[in-house]
């Protein structure tokens, strides 16, 4: 009994000493490693998050979680508008040695129409931006020009001038990269030249949809790109969401930021219908991926029904994936889940159905508090599919944090343990945030 209760014990003395900093604003390492334990990732959908992760794009790294429906677009904090106004936050990984896997520090200052960011990449940006007028310097990303392919980090400028009929802006970058661009009402046309490949790209976005393609002259290469995310009813609401990338040749620019999945599938799309009711939400979620180099195709697709709200909550969920390493295989997940005060008690279970089907099945149990807007906190003990093993340790994750208006802190803790062993740290995350 000592040994089962030996992380939680020890796992709370290190967070509470930590306790006065904490709450995630950016996905993490850990959270990423997280997903691939429970299955809700493939593997080279993990390199694709740690390589956006390793590079510092952390927005593009929550935009992919976004759509393959593994996060969902939360309400910042709200707080007190000031002239002048910025953040610190820092962000730690470590393997069970201590070592440290990654660890990002990022600085953004506010004031009055100008903004300063720079972090420990050493990447930083001025930019100013009043009326219709904009000019930005230093470390340029896809997000501070508004262009919809991921891009690669560009040391340059960009001066632009905007109103809501024309547009027109101009990126003068190192190392030969420049660019051109001109809208008019909702539609933009690019002229890119990058290290001396001369591209050309046209975009079309609204609130609701978007399409884009790049075209790259010299090798004759087309990428597409469209992004859709619809919301109706009236007694109901639903949302339609989805991104599709696709081409018929390797894209082996290193200025374009793509992941992996991307780069090496003609076809790569991730979408997802959602109907919320009163108290009950259905979704639907489909992935595809055709890769250049064969025929096979992966096709993953899940339907869940969830109760988010009230004293007994639950979510059901029924999987279905096919690739060229694992045919036809089913997963059922649920996950019911009790509201006492304010901690909510939660079970999950996961069974795989592959050829043979008859095994344990994955399951945990675990509570984390609710209703609670100053700290948080999550337990959860996690026990393998097929029985414990050396190969599948007992597993235990504990989390816990704090967010207030001037500072939020956010602490990982994952414990595993082999059969007739002790529990020995797995990984550990840390992230913080300060306000001013």
């Amino acid at each position: 009994m000592s040994k089962f209760i030996f992380p939680l014990s020890k796992g709370f003395c290190f967070f509470l000493v930590l306790f006065l900093f904490s709450h995630s604003f950016a996905i993490t390492e850990t959270e990423v490693l997280e997903w691939f334990d429970d299955g809700l990732i493939e593997t080279i959908e993990v390199y694709d998050f740690l390589e956006l992760l390793e590079n510092g794009n952390d927005e593009e790294a929550e935009a992919l979680a976004f759509f393959l429906g593994l996060l969902e677009k939360e309400k910042m904090p709200k707080r007190t508008p000031k002239k002048f106004q910025g953040s610190f936050s820092s962000r730690l990984s470590l393997d069970s040695s201590g070592n440290i896997i990654s660890h990002k520090e990022e600085l953004l200052l506010k004031f009055s129409a100008w903004k300063f960011r720079g972090d420990n990449f050493g990447r930083w940006l001025l930019a100013y931006q009043k009326d219709n007028y904009e000019a930005i310097g230093g470390y340029l990303n896809d997000s501070d020009i508004k262009f919809l392919f991921p891009l690669q980090t560009i040391p340059g400028s960009w001066i632009a001038f905007h109103n809501s009929i024309f547009s027109l802006g101009g990126l003068l970058g190192t190392n030969q990269s420049y660019a051109g661009m001109l809208k008019l009402w909702k539609l933009r046309f690019w002229v890119l030249n990058m290290k001396s490949e001369n591209t050309l790209a046209f975009d079309f976005s609204d609130k609701e949809f978007s399409f884009a393609i790049l075209h790259i002259l010299e090798q004759e290469k087309n990428l597409f790109r469209m992004e859709t995310n619809f919301n109706g009813g009236k007694f109901y609401k639903w949302n339609l969401r989805g991104l599709f990338f696709f081409h018929q040749d390797s894209l082996d620019q290193y200025w374009l930021d793509l992941p992996q999945s991307v780069k090496s599938s003609k076809l790569w799309t991730s979408q997802s219908q959602n109907i919320n009711l009163k108290n009950v939400s259905f979704s639907l979620e489909e992935r595809i991926r055709i890769p250049l180099d064969s025929g096979n195709v992966f096709y993953g697709l899940n339907f869940k029904i969830q109760k988010k709200k009230g004293t007994f909550r639950f979510l059901s969920a029924l999987a279905y994936k096919n690739s060229s390493t694992e045919q036809n295989l089913f997963t059922f997940r649920t996950e019911p889940a009790f509201l006492f005060s304010d901690l909510l008690f939660f079970g999950k279970l996961q069974h795989n159905f592959y050829n043979e089907w008859q095994h344990i099945p994955k399951f945990s149990l675990g509570f984390k508090t609710e209703n609670n807007l100053f700290f948080h906190c999550k337990m959860e003990f996690i026990f393998p599919e097929y029985g414990a093993s050396d190969k599948r340790p007992y597993q235990f994750r504990n989390e816990a944090g704090i967010k207030t208006e001037q500072i939020a802190i956010n602490l990982k803790f994952h414990w595993k343990r082999k059969p007739k062993k002790e529990w020995s740290p797995n990984r550990f995350g840390i992230e913080g945030k300060i306000f001013f």
